[in-house]
């Protein structure tokens, strides 16, 4: 049996600078998270959609200090091949 659940899903462009070549660059960010009854919170009840949004744009928050924290390096210079 196929379950097809609601899909909450949020998007966060982060914009900053090569650590390498100093050229501004852009990456985005996504995550989501499914509403279904296993999806619970701390209380042991079914998280609602505004629940869920909330906990997926922090977690969209963290990524993108962590991403800005450790620097991108750009695929032109990762890979001087392309």
């Amino acid at each position: 049996m196929i379950h097809n659940f609601q899909e909450v899903k949020l998007a966060l462009e982060v914009k900053t600078f090569c650590t390498v070549c100093l050229k501004k660059r852009v990456r985005t960010i996504k995550d989501f998270q499914t509403l279904n009854p296993y999806n619970k919170n701390k209380d042991g009840n079914i998280k609602t959609i505004n629940e869920i949004q909330t906990e997926v744009a922090n977690n969209l928050i963290q990524k993108e200090k962590d991403l800005i924290k450790s620097g991108i390096i750009c695929r032109k210079c990762e890979d001087p091949k392309v």
